[in-house]
């Protein structure tokens, strides 16, 4: 019986021995199992372990404990977060997320985006512009885009400064003032003082040196004939270009000059009437058979000089029926309309002949008594007098509108130059390919057009085009044709290339062409494409290449 007490003692005992060494938590080593692991961590030494462990006290260092891939001096089994660029993305509880290009810090989250589609990762661009008005993400663009996807609406998108309920920005025209000049494709033109009315196309003059502006004075005369604009001049002045025209500006002879400051006053356009430009004063200015005696010898009623003319000329312009006229007359009953009864340049269903302003752009300048002035630039709404319009938008210095812009082409490496062939050979009409981009308008490329030729010059970075100007001539003689087709294409890669301007150039040619939209473009080609219906080979001169941008 004691034998059998003893015996159970055993059994019990070893039991609680098994149980404790199957129960050990107490992180030591495990050494009546067949994996030896320090640290929990599964690797260690023994047949069940998944391998052996580079360092048994660390759970994060198993089989690398020296690797340190960002170089901060730990291990990166000893790290949270192992980040080779230091953008804060990597491998690790601790990262910010995973990186999909850890060698690259703009490139974490995304790594195949092309918003603006030019080839090139946004992640790896200094300005991801995808409306391509200047403004995105990157160090390179102009600032933030507040919209993006609205090419007017980028660094402001809330500003309403006209207070009408509508976003500057969705505007064609934003006018503080209420002048009808300020910001906008619908508006005037540019305002150089948006706060004030009298203010739009010129802030600084001062003609009377009187230390005041000139719109902001009670009377702007720049005459100084007493007439201009304010409360404080004699009248409205109907030229405020000349002291001599002030309260009428009537041009009735129709000759495109105000008679207040016409030399000659000819109604009927013989040479004769009023003025010193006269060759002497006309005794009838409404008959141009009338000059200088209008004797009545058979005291009929009619001088002589209207009597036994071969001409029926009802208007007296000279014009009209028999071999004395100046011409047949279309109109017979308008002075005006003689020889062109048909034209109207400016679209508005009046003919040309019986308007006192042709102004085709509408800008209230152009030929005739009741326009403003002259237009040196009739196609071109915003230009009237000065006509200098540096980066060729269609508004000039005077409308204030001026940005900025170069010739961004002049003095670049051009990368291919074909056709710079002599005829004959040693002729002094060869001239050198650069100097079509010399900036000298009197130096010339001297080219055969037909097969083609081609220019293509390296901006050496992206630009934003606008505008272009090129100065060119075809020989007109007959055995080259009617014309040299001409191409100016745009590429951001050499290799891929978009036509902006095809023309047909006949003659010596300044051509001004503005795109529609602003591209951007490294490389520029200016090509020749044949003479059109040329027998033998054409030749044309690039006196100069030039092309606008920022």
């Amino acid at each position: 019986m004691k034998n059998w007490y003893r015996t159970r003692f055993l059994i019990v005992s070893l039991s609680i021995a098994m149980c404790a060494c199957q129960f050990n938590t107490g992180g030591l080593p495990e050494t009546g199992e067949d994996c030896q692991d320090a640290d929990l961590d599964g690797y260690g030494v023994g047949a069940d372990c998944l391998g052996p462990d580079c360092d048994d006290e660390s759970a994060g260092c198993t089989n690398d404990c020296t690797t340190d891939a960002n170089a901060n001096g730990l291990r990166d089994c000893d790290e949270a977060c192992v980040d080779g660029d230091g953008d804060g993305y990597g491998e690790g509880a601790d990262c910010l997320g995973a990186d999909c290009d850890d060698a690259v810090p703009a490139c974490n989250t995304d790594c195949l985006s092309d918003d603006n589609i030019n080839g090139v990762r946004d992640c790896d661009e200094d300005c991801v512009d995808p409306d391509r008005d200047g403004y995105g993400e990157g160090a390179d663009c102009r600032g933030a885009d507040c919209e993006e996807g609205n090419p007017l609406c980028n660094a402001d998108c809330l500003g309403d400064d006209n207070h009408n309920g509508v976003r500057d920005c969705d505007e064609d025209c934003v006018d503080v003032d209420g002048d009808g000049f300020g910001e906008g494709a619908d508006c005037l033109g540019a305002d150089c003082d948006d706060t004030a009315v009298t203010c739009v196309e010129d802030c600084l003059t001062d003609d009377n040196h009187n230390g005041a502006r000139d719109c902001d004075e009670e009377c702007f005369d720049p005459d100084l004939d007493g007439y201009g604009e304010g409360p404080d001049c004699l009248g409205p002045d109907c030229d405020p270009s000349s002291e001599l025209c002030n309260e009428s500006c009537v041009d009735a002879d129709h000759d495109n000059q105000y008679d207040c400051k016409d030399a000659c006053v000819d109604l009927d356009r013989d040479g004769y009437g009023t003025g010193s430009g006269c060759t002497a004063a006309d005794c009838d200015d409404t008959s141009y058979f009338c000059t200088v005696s209008c004797a009545d010898l058979d005291s009929n009623g009619v001088p002589d000089c209207r009597q036994g003319l071969l001409c029926s000329d009802a208007d007296g312009d000279g014009y009209g029926t028999g071999t004395a006229c100046r011409g047949a007359d279309c109109d017979d009953t308008s002075i005006t309309c003689n020889t062109g009864c048909v034209a109207d340049n400016n679209n508005n269903g009046v003919r040309d002949c019986d308007e006192d302003c042709i102004d085709a752009d509408r800008d209230g300048y152009g030929i005739g008594a009741e326009c403003n002035g002259a237009d040196c630039n009739p196609t071109e709404r915003f230009c009237w007098s000065g006509c200098v319009d540096l980066d060729l938008d269609g508004m000039c210095t005077e409308s204030g509108d001026e940005e900025l812009v170069l010739n961004v082409v002049a003095g670049k490496p051009l990368l291919v130059h074909t056709g710079d062939v002599c005829y004959p050979s040693g002729s002094p009409n060869c001239y050198d390919w650069d100097e079509a981009v010399d900036g000298q308008w009197g130096t010339t490329w001297y080219v055969q057009t037909n097969p083609t030729t081609v220019l293509v010059a390296d901006l050496g970075t992206i630009y934003t085009l606008i505008a272009f100007r090129y100065l060119v001539s075809w020989d007109a003689r007959e055995t080259y044709g009617t014309g040299a087709q001409l191409t100016i294409s745009v590429s951001t890669d050499n290799t891929e290339w978009t036509p902006v301007d095809e023309r047909t150039v006949t003659r010596y040619q300044m051509i001004d062409f503005q795109v529609s939209s602003p591209v951007s473009a490294r490389y520029i080609k200016f090509a020749w494409t044949g003479s059109q219906g040329a027998s033998w080979n054409g030749w044309g001169h690039v006196y100069e290449f030039q092309a606008f941008g920022y």
